[in-house]
C-alpha cells in the first residue's frame, strides 16, 4: 500500500530499502519485476539490501558502502557475491573493476608482506 502511494506520486527517483524482507518468498519475483520494470521507465532506483541475490538481481551497478563510504563500485554483469563481500570486508578501496588491487596481493604483487589489511568482524 505505502509503495502504491509512492508510485501515484510519479516520483523520479525510488529507494527501496530492504525491499523483500519479511516479504513471502512467491512474491519476490515479483517484486523484482515491479523495480526493473521502474527502471526500465527512466526512474532512477536505488536499492538498499543484504541480501546479495536480491542485489545481483536487480541491479544495473552496484556500490559497496562500509561505516558511512564507498569502498567499492560494480558494474553487474562483472559483480559476483565473493567480490561484493571482498570489497566489504577489505579495509582498502578495490579497483574499479573490481580485481584486487596490486597493494593488496592482487596479479601484480603476490607478495603481502608488510601490509596491512583489516577483515570483517
Amino acid at each position: 500500500m505505502v509503495l502504491a502511494k509512492t508510485l501515484a506520486q510519479d516520483p523520479s527517483i525510488i529507494i527501496f530499502d530492504e525491499p523483500t524482507r519479511g516479504v513471502d518468498v512467491g512474491t519476490i519475483p515479483h517484486i523484482h519485476a515491479e523495480i526493473r520494470r521502474l527502471a526500465d521507465e527512466g526512474k532512477a532506483i536505488v536499492v538498499i539490501s543484504s541480501y546479495l541475490p536480491e542485489i545481483l538481481a536487480v541491479s544495473d551497478r552496484i556500490l559497496v558502502a562500509r561505516t558511512g563510504r564507498i569502498v567499492a563500485e560494480f558494474d553487474a554483469a562483472d559483480a559476483t557475491q565473493d567480490k561484493i563481500l571482498y570489497a566489504r570486508c577489505i579495509d582498502r578501496r578495490l579497483q574499479g573493476d573490481g580485481a584486487i588491487p596490486p597493494s593488496l596481493g592482487g596479479p601484480n604483487n603476490r607478495d603481502m608482506k608488510g601490509r596491512s589489511i583489516r577483515l570483517c568482524r
